[in-house]
């Protein structure tokens, strides 16, 4: 039951890692109130239908509003996602005059991806 439960849902990646209640809002908001997004780790998100609907065919018959929400989607499979964790970073000692997304992603090249900056640090 458990299989047919998740091969019914979605994995999803969110386009610039933004909030995944912003993320369901705006799903909400375009009238896919049955769709329910359960956060996976850095930017993955697994989405499901409340109505036991695949969600596939939601997304798909729906392809130019997902693709303003998600970068990549596909159906679950235990084989084919890897594991990845997401982390907040706080450098201290930086200049002032250095900090900027390059930098910061220069800082993160050896060990992971960057997923956006905090609209706070930015301004």
């Amino acid at each position: 039951d458990d299989v047919k439960w998740a091969r019914n849902g979605v994995v999803a990646t969110v386009i610039n890692g933004e909030a995944i209640p912003v993320v369901q809002n705006r799903i909400s908001d375009a009238g896919f109130k049955d769709l329910v997004l359960i956060p996976m780790g850095a930017d993955k998100v697994f989405v499901r239908s409340m109505e036991d609907v695949d969600a596939m065919t939601t997304f798909n018959n729906a392809k130019e509003f997902f693709q303003l929400v998600f970068s990549f989607w596909t159906r679950w499979d235990k084989d084919e996602l890897r594991y990845r964790r997401g982390a907040w970073v706080r450098l201290y000692g930086i200049p002032i005059h250095a900090w900027n997304e390059h930098f910061f992603k220069l800082c993160i090249m050896d060990c992971g991806s960057f997923l956006r900056a905090d609209s706070d640090s930015v301004e």
